[in-house]
């Protein structure tokens, strides 16, 4: 015989986290699909958020004259910024090629700038139109580096315009696009072992003196040849082969002096590769205004100095508001996480442009 015990007793509660982690999945599930619903909307539509290349390459429709100035302080690099202004404007100094998505037109010039201290010469616009000069932007398009400098957005921008003063073309617009994602000026570091009195064409106030600053370029120690004769100096003199950005010919050849080179900072590393001091130029320094870096800013040993552009926002704004240039228009792209967004903003409005805001992504909110 077979016993069957069946009890009764109280049943068990079910978990509370198993609906709500229902809820909370059906939640996500329906989030998910209005995003992607609304994506192939906007796709649809037409509105889908802007690529920096599609500003960019909108900027340059009628082929104007333009002068393109990027910001390349450490921040641009640190944040990623600078790889992807780099891509973009590839894109845009290829459509000025032979063959590109849009040949220049009759006319058109062009100039690339990257700034983070003042132009040192009168600034030339090339023209697109010789395969030479298109050929050569691309190439400056990728030496863009990141520079320890800070940078002088007001002087840049008034560099700009004074440039479009003496080169304008009257039957087309003359534009400035200036790609930033800070502040004008900041810490400028200091070799104090280098401070030397200016020279004479260099004016000066009691206790300022002169700083050298130099520019590090990179070398393939692999790639170092003998100098040509017309080349060299002395005897047994090393070159640097400088190629063509188009086709990678040699162009010319540069003489090294091997004693000078030295470790290249980080972001300039690489396998065979070292990196010497190039002379660019002096910028002044009152001793009263050093003072310590912060920490992990600079090397040991380093003074710092607050400095910003010689031309302040409220002048530069009149300047451009009462600028005599034809067609003139100052387009400003502020790369996120952006400083000083109002004031970048009302320099573009005084320069009868757009202010255009590009977050992580390179989605830009381009105004009406």
């Amino acid at each position: 015989m077979v016993v069957y015990y069946i009890s009764y007793g109280e049943p068990q509660r079910q978990p509370l986290w198993q609906p709500l982690l229902l809820i909370l999945l059906i939640i996500l599930a329906l989030a998910m699909a209005a995003a992607i619903a609304y994506g192939i909307y906007e796709l649809a539509s037409g509105n889908a958020p802007d690529t920096l290349e599609d500003v960019l390459l909108d900027l340059r429709q009628d082929d104007p004259n333009s002068t393109y100035w990027i910001d390349t302080s450490k921040s641009i690099s640190e944040s990623g910024y600078l790889d992807e202004v780099k891509k973009a404007l590839e894109t845009v100094a290829r459509s000025y090629t032979e063959g590109g998505a849009g040949q220049a037109v009759e006319g058109s010039r062009a100039t690339l700038v990257p700034f983070t201290d003042n132009p040192k010469s009168s600034l030339e616009l090339a023209s697109l139109e010789i395969p030479e000069e298109s050929d050569k932007l691309i190439g400056q398009v990728r030496d863009l580096k990141e520079s320890d400098e800070p940078a002088y957005i007001y002087d840049a921008i008034a560099a700009a315009h004074e440039a479009l003063e003496e080169q304008s073309d009257s039957g087309r617009a003359n534009v400035i696009v200036l790609l930033t994602d800070g502040q004008d000026g900041g810490l400028m570091e200091v070799d104090l072992t280098r401070l030397t009195a200016c020279p004479q064409e260099i004016p000066t106030v009691p206790g300022e003196v002169c700083s050298p600053v130099f520019e590090q370029i990179p070398v393939d120690i692999d790639e170092l040849v003998l100098c040509p004769a017309e080349v060299a100096t002395v005897a047994g003199e090393v070159c640097n082969p400088v190629p063509n950005s188009a086709d990678e010919t040699v162009i010319g050849y540069e003489p090294i002096n091997p004693d000078d080179l030295d470790a290249c900072p980080p972001e300039l590393d690489g396998a065979n590769v070292l990196c010497y001091d190039d002379f660019t130029g002096y910028q002044l320094v009152n001793r009263d205004e050093l003072d310590t870096c912060p920490m992990g800013f600079t090397e040991p040993g380093k003074a710092c100095m607050a400095v910003q552009s010689e031309i302040d926002r409220d002048d530069l704004i009149v300047l451009l508001a009462r600028s005599k240039v034809k067609g003139l228009k100052v387009h400003i792209i502020g790369l996120s996480p952006v400083n000083n967004r109002e004031s970048l903003e009302l320099l573009a409005f005084a320069g009868r442009g757009k202010y255009i805001h590009c977050s992580s992504g390179k989605r830009c909110q381009v105004p009406e």
